[in-house]
C-alpha cells in the first residue's frame, strides 16, 4: 500500500487534480454564472456533435441552446406551439397568439462566442 503513494504516476495525478481544483476555485464565478454548468455543457456538446440545430437544456425546459444567430429552429418550434412569429427586437423575439395579441417576449443572449441561450419563460 505504501508503494502507491511513492509512485511518480500517483504524485503527478495528485498534482494535476490539485491544479484542476485550484483553477475551478479561482474561476468559480465564471464557471457557475448560470448555476450548474453541467446541463449547459451537455446541451452544447449535443449541438456540436449531433446533427441538430437546437437543444433543450436539461433540468431547465424553458432554455434552449442554438448556434449564434440561428433562431429558425426555435421559431418553428413556437409556430408548432401555436405562436406566430412577429419579429426580433434588441435582445429577443416577439410572438403573438391567434387573436393577434403579443403573448411572448422571448429573451436571447449570447452565451459563448458560438452559441446563444434562449430563455423561453
Amino acid at each position: 500500500m505504501l508503494l502507491i503513494f511513492k509512485s511518480k504516476i500517483f504524485r503527478v495525478f495528485i498534482i494535476i487534480l490539485t491544479l484542476i481544483f485550484v483553477l475551478v476555485f479561482l474561476k468559480r464565478d465564471v464557471i457557475f454564472q448560470e448555476g450548474n454548468p453541467i446541463p449547459l455543457a451537455i446541451a452544447i456538446t449535443k449541438l456540436t456533435f449531433q446533427d441538430v440545430e437546437m437543444v433543450r437544456v436539461w433540468q431547465n425546459p424553458d432554455q434552449y441552446i442554438v448556434k449564434q444567430g440561428n433562431y429558425e429552429p426555435f421559431i418553428k418550434h413556437m409556430d408548432d406551439e401555436g405562436e406566430k412569429y412577429i419579429g426580433e427586437f434588441e435582445g429577443g423575439i416577439l410572438f403573438e397568439n391567434e387573436k393577434g395579441n403579443v403573448t411572448s417576449e422571448i429573451g436571447i443572449r449570447s452565451f459563448t462566442k458560438y452559441y446563444d441561450l434562449i430563455d423561453a419563460h
